[in-house]
């Protein structure tokens, strides 16, 4: 019974993220994802905006924990997945990557988070769990390196 309400509220959750359409998203501050990718996997954005992604431990073998420069889960993909994107494909698409990233957190921020961009951190890490002593740490050290990075250049998409 338990496992059969974990699956609904999760259905309903990928089903609500899925309706939002691209421009329903916020725009997420540069100092948000500057922070996760910092915190997840070292990684930085160059002056010229291109992502150099660091720490690929994360990326080997099958596991669904976590893949490319933002460790989307697979499940975490699934819910802002856009036609043709393949959750396979995090690892070596940084644009890619970094896209799924910003819809992702950007539905927890709306969603989630009561509209704060490190509470919407701390979701990104820890899920419902949120308010453990891990996930706040994680969020206050990615808003932290974040805050202290300079914006992205802007891109032509």
């Amino acid at each position: 019974m338990r496992s059969a309400l974990l699956v609904l509220l999760f259905t309903l959750n990928t089903a609500h993220a899925a309706a939002l359409k691209t421009e329903d998203y916020p725009a997420v501050p540069d100092w948000v994802v500057r922070g996760l990718a910092a915190v997840e996997t070292k990684s930085y954005f160059t002056p010229s905006g291109r992502l150099v992604y660091v720490d690929r431990s994360g990326d080997s073998g099958d596991s669904d924990d976590g893949r490319g420069p933002f460790q989307t889960t697979n499940a975490a993909f699934d819910m802002v997945r856009r036609p043709g994107e393949r959750w396979a494909n995090l690892a070596t698409d940084f644009r890619l990557a970094e896209a799924v990233a910003r819809r992702y957190i950007g539905f927890l921020y709306l969603e989630k988070a009561g509209k704060d961009w490190t509470t919407a951190m701390a979701w990104y890490r820890k899920g419902s769990h949120y308010r453990c002593a891990e996930a706040q740490d994680y969020a206050r050290r990615a808003a932290a390196i974040g805050a202290q990075l300079s914006p992205l250049p802007v891109q032509e998409h």
